[in-house]
């Protein structure tokens, strides 16, 4: 009986010893653990880089627009004050016929008319000053003030304008 109790004890020992791969399993554990904090890191940079990209690429989005703005800008700025100083020249065309008309009313002793023709001919230049002086947000504001005090006399210049720009359109185009 005792070999038996030896061979129990014995069996005991190697049970209480598991058989593991610790150490192997250990070194496996800290691999992956290492490239997981590797991925980590490597995600973790590519996002600061993707961000970095999209920040600049935004910036430059940007300043493309605001150069495109500007250039709109002063492209417009242009073409207003082209048409302003076009504007202005016929309106003191106008201006100067006025003033013929009152020299040529005084060479005939009408001096009363022509006296009139002189205080709207000079009205009128002072109109032709002030279109081609004026920055265009002023006009508006002018013109809108201009119609709140006087709407009567606002709507009778809109329907005087209206029929003159109608002349002139129907002038300038092509007979067929």
């Amino acid at each position: 009986m005792t070999d038996f109790s030896k061979e129990t004890s014995s069996n005991k020992e190697t049970s209480s010893k598991p058989i593991t791969t610790h150490n192997s399993d250990s070194s496996l554990g800290k691999t992956v653990k290492g490239l997981g904090h590797e991925v980590k890191a490597f995600s973790k940079e590519a996002g600061h880089d993707l961000k970095d990209a999209a920040v600049h690429a935004k910036d430059q989005i940007v300043e493309q627009a605001k150069d495109s703005a500007e250039t709109a800008k002063v492209k417009g700025n242009k073409v207003v004050k082209d048409v302003q100083t076009q504007l202005a020249g016929r309106v003191s065309s106008v201006a100067s016929a006025f003033d013929r008309t009152r020299e040529q009313f005084q060479d005939e002793d009408m001096a009363q008319v022509g006296q009139y023709a002189g205080q709207v001919g000079s009205k009128i230049q002072e109109v032709a000053h002030y279109i081609e002086n004026k920055d265009i947000t002023e006009m508006g504001h002018d013109l809108a003030n201009f119609g709140r005090r006087q709407p009567v006399l606002f709507l009778a210049g809109a329907f005087a304008l209206g029929i003159a720009a109608s002349r002139f359109l129907s002038s300038s185009s092509p007979k067929a």
